[in-house]
């Protein structure tokens, strides 16, 4: 009787400790296509915010959330791209000249790479499967693709007058003075405006005299939808005060579906949910005094119910 083995089932222990090693190596380098994305990630959202100015020109202008995030995710897929077609050239140009490369290392170290008492190899196979290329290739663009689109859904959802605090003394730059009012810069990308009555009683009479340029400090009075309103004269806030449980008399603002807009004071809105006035009989009208309780605050978006 004759038994066959293959030279592998003779080196089954060599041969299993070199799946092993495949297999680690598999995973090493999985490891640094996902640092590399997690890279692109980090410096596609700092880009954001460093280009917070130029999104809110782009807001401005009318370009719609979609292009604008179109924009970043083309950027974060062009730095994917272009390091994925570097790598594989690297890579390919490494593999055809792999065994030249393990001699000049082992010269310069004086240690042995990869020793042939260990390996049973004289020089180092390098044999490049073009399909494993294109599907590694396959697979890191489209992780690419996929580390693009956080920064650039954040680039279009940006939007700077949402930080914005009401208590906070600003410092502006004027770049524009008319009869009603001064328009100011101010965060390096918003815009707003001054109207005559809220500007410094010193100023007041020379609204002319103010140059574009001049720094000027101020407090944000309201914001209606993108309009800043701001003002140079400090006084006391409702704001400041205000509590749940306590009851005022207000002027009816507007009707909506979702409620009732009453103006508690000439800067103070507060609404009367839907769901409140749905228990009572009374009809809501335009500049109708009202007498009203607050049920709750949201301080940090001004809201008053």
């Amino acid at each position: 009787n004759y038994y066959f083995t293959t030279w592998i089932d003779n080196n089954q222990t060599f041969f299993d400790a070199l799946l092993v090693e495949r297999n680690v190596m598999f995973i090493i380098l999985t490891l640094i296509i996902i640092v590399a994305a997690f890279n692109i990630v980090t410096g596609m959202t700092i880009l954001v915010k460093n280009k917070t100015k130029e999104i809110a020109i782009f807001n401005t202008l009318g370009m719609s959330k979609f292009s604008i995030s179109k924009i970043f995710f083309i950027m974060g897929s062009f730095i994917g791209i272009s390091g994925t077609i570097f790598g594989v050239i690297l890579g390919v140009v490494f593999a055809h000249n792999i065994e030249a490369i393990r001699q000049f290392v082992s010269f310069v170290f004086q240690v042995k790479v990869f020793p042939p008492e260990i390996y049973f190899l004289s020089k180092m196979p390098s044999l490049i499967d073009y399909k494993s290329v294109l599907i590694i290739c396959f697979f890191s663009v489209l992780i690419t693709f996929f580390a693009s689109l956080y920064p650039a859904i954040s680039a279009s959802k940006l939007n700077p007058i949402k930080g914005l605090k009401y208590d906070i003394v600003y410092n502006g730059h004027v770049t524009g003075t008319t009869p009603f009012g001064v328009f100011v810069e101010f965060n390096e990308c918003l815009t707003g405006m001054i109207h005559k009555s809220s500007v410094h009683p010193d100023w007041q009479e020379r609204l002319s005299e103010i140059k574009p340029g001049t720094e000027v400090p101020f407090y944000i009075k309201e914001i209606i939808k993108d309009k800043i309103i701001l003002t140079q004269i400090e006084k006391d806030s409702l704001w400041d005060t205000i509590k749940p449980g306590q009851k005022f008399k207000g002027i009816v603002k507007d009707t909506k579906v979702f409620g009732v807009l009453v103006n508690l004071d000439e800067e103070t809105i507060g609404l009367v949910p839907a769901s409140v006035i749905e228990k009572t009989t009374h009809k809501f009208t335009p500049k109708q005094e009202i007498e009203v309780k607050v049920i709750s605050l949201d301080r940090s978006n001004r809201k008053i119910f």
